[in-house]
C-alpha cells in the first residue's frame, strides 16, 4: 500500500519548502500602481481647484475713526440693527444717520427719559405756582410770628414797668412789715400788750 494512497491529491501534490519558491519581480506592478495613483491624485487636485472657489474678499469687523477722540457706546444687553441707511463704500456727510437699533431695554430707557422729561417739566409748570402759593403763606406765617414777638416784646416792657412800679410799694410794704415786726418783739419783751379775751 503506497503511503499517498489515504491522501487528497492537494495534501501530496506540494512536497517541497515554500523558502525554495522564487521571488516574483513586483518592481513593475509597484512603479505603475505608483503612476496610477499619482495621476489620480493629480485628477482629484485639478477637479478640487475647478469646483472649490476661494474667496478674494474677506469681510472683518470695523471701526469709524476720525483725528478727533471716539466716543465708544457699549450696551450690556443685545442690540437688534432695523435700518440701514447707507450702503458699503458709499459717501457719508457729517450728522447723516447710519443705522437705527432697537431693543426692549433701550426702548425701556427711552421711556423712563421721556417720562423723566415730563415729570420735569410738570415740576416747573405746575409745582412752581404751588410752591408761590406756598411761599405767600410761609410769608404771611412769618409775618404773624413777627407780630406776636413785638407783641410778646411790648407785654414784657408793660411786665417790666408793672414790676418796677409794684418794686417801690413792696419795698414800702416789706420796710413797714419790718417796723412792725421790730415794735411788736419791743412790745412783747416788755410785756405791755393787752391780755387776750378767753
Amino acid at each position: 500500500m503506497a503511503e499517498t494512497e489515504e491522501l487528497e491529491p492537494q495534501q501530496y501534490q506540494k512536497h517541497y519548502w515554500e523558502d525554495d519558491v522564487p521571488l516574483k519581480d513586483v518592481r513593475e506592478s509597484t512603479l505603475r500602481k505608483f503612476v496610477y495613483l499619482g495621476a489620480l491624485l493629480f485628477l482629484g487636485f485639478v477637479l478640487a481647484g475647478s469646483l472649490i472657489k476661494f474667496l478674494d474678499e474677506v469681510q472683518l469687523p470695523f471701526l469709524f475713526k476720525s483725528d478727533k477722540s471716539e466716543d465708544i457706546y457699549r450696551f450690556p444687553y443685545p442690540v437688534y440693527l432695523t435700518d440701514k441707511y447707507v450702503a458699503s463704500g458709499e459717501q457719508i456727510k457729517k450728522g447723516a444717520k447710519l443705522v437705527r437699533i432697537t431693543s426692549p431695554e433701550i426702548v425701556t430707557l427711552i421711556y423712563n427719559y421721556y417720562e423723566a422729561q415730563q415729570n420735569l417739566v410738570n415740576y416747573n409748570v405746575i409745582k412752581s405756582l404751588s410752591l408761590a402759593q406756598q411761599k405767600e403763606l410761609i410769608a404771611v406765617k412769618i409775618n404773624q410770628d413777627r407780630m406776636r414777638i413785638s407783641q410778646a416784646h411790648t407785654e414784657l416792657t408793660l411786665l417790666e414797668s408793672t414790676w418796677k412800679s409794684n418794686l417801690a410799694r413792696l419795698e414800702f410794704e416789706k420796710q413797714d412789715a419790718e417796723n412792725k415786726l421790730v415794735k411788736n418783739k419791743e412790745l412783747y419783751e416788755k410785756n405791755t400788750f393787752l391780755p387776750r379775751c378767753l
